[in-house]
């Protein structure tokens, strides 16, 4: 759900409710939290609390562990850039105040909120933005990913594609740099 308090308050919530309907729709499926170490355990435990799927935790980075999952949801961020260099489909969300959403909307003029989408100057992934993120939508996305396995082929190939045109060599690195570049230039 990200690492700012703000990110979790406002995209927690809506992850956890997805990932109640999505275990009705998919009996099977097991959930993973990444948890950025700046966040303490107990600010996931207030919202979990109501959510019936099983949710295992493990530290932000455990490529081990992400690379055995077929989906990811995400907060807009760096994470979606490790995503991408895994070719990991994923939903990005994003949700901010909406004064700061008004404001960042005149100021910063790109299509995309997703660092791999911004990257690429195409939509490779989906993104909910703003009252987009809700439960029925992020069911929606995944389900609609999960459900066409050409589509998941696709993702991971463009994914695989962006990966490869910035070099194995500090792919990470090189991603990030160009994002930063990408966004100071809009």
């Amino acid at each position: 759900p990200g690492s700012r308090h703000n990110e979790i308050r406002r995209l927690f919530p809506v992850m956890l409710k997805a990932a109640d309907l999505l275990r009705e729709r998919y009996p099977q499926a097991q959930f993973v939290l990444p948890k950025a170490s700046n966040i303490d355990e107990q600010v996931f435990d207030r919202y979990r609390e109501d959510c019936c799927a099983t949710i295992n935790q493990c530290k932000a980075g455990d490529y081990n562990l992400l690379q055995c999952c077929d989906i990811a949801i995400s907060a807009s961020g760096t994470a979606t850039l490790e995503l991408a260099l895994l070719s990991m489909p994923m939903v990005i969300v994003y949700k901010v105040a909406p004064l700061t959403y008004w404001f960042a909307k005149r100021l910063v003029r790109i299509p995309f909120i997703g660092l791999p989408n911004i990257l690429a100057g195409q939509s490779i992934v989906p993104e909910l933005i703003q009252d987009q993120v809700n439960m029925r939508n992020l069911v929606d996305e995944v389900s609609n990913i999960l459900d066409d396995k050409a589509r998941v082929d696709q993702i991971k190939q463009q994914l695989s594609e962006l990966r490869l045109s910035f070099g194995e060599q500090d792919g990470i690195e090189s991603l990030a740099e160009l994002a930063e570049n990408v966004l100071r230039s809009k």
